[in-house]
């Protein structure tokens, strides 16, 4: 007699969701920042594999700045996030701490989600949009040149 692998199945369904929930969350993100008027930190805790969204109020009147928690997702334990980029820079993953601010954009970046020999990753542009892509995380480019470098003005 043979028995489903339900317990199986349940573990490659939520894998196969990690990838999708975790761009959901950096989307959110930038909603948040644009919605409340106040920036939004994105960053990634090592020890228990989770991305953790944190509303930031700025200091005002002699008063430190406010930090609250809103959202989180962990990664199941089978798949794991490496390879963080912050602003066109590689970065540790206790470094990476990607802003988002109340008009909609970010400080750019990005990171690999790794699952076995299958590897993703999820980047972030300065304009805030994030977009989930089924390679790792393409070689930085600068997006800005100095004027007049190409054709010369008269």
């Amino acid at each position: 007699m043979m028995v489903p692998n339900i317990v199986g199945r349940k573990q490659a369904i939520e894998q196969r969701e990690a990838y999708v929930s975790a761009l959901r969350l950096m989307q959110k993100a930038r909603f948040d920042a644009i919605d409340t008027g106040k920036n939004i930190e994105v960053a990634y805790d090592d020890s228990s594999s989770t991305l953790r969204l944190t509303q930031i109020t700025p200091a005002q009147n002699n008063q430190s700045e406010e930090r609250e928690d809103s959202t989180s997702f962990s990664f199941p334990s089978e798949i794991s996030a490496t390879n963080f980029r912050l602003a066109g820079s590689d970065v540790n993953s206790g470094d990476w701490q990607l802003m988002f601010y109340p008009d909609g954009k970010s400080n750019g970046g990005g990171f690999e989600i790794v699952r076995g020999n299958d590897t993703r990753s999820i980047s972030i542009t300065t304009d805030g949009f994030a977009t989930l892509s089924n390679s790792g995380l393409a070689t930085a480019t600068s997006e800005t040149w100095d004027a007049g470098t190409y054709v010369q003005r008269q």
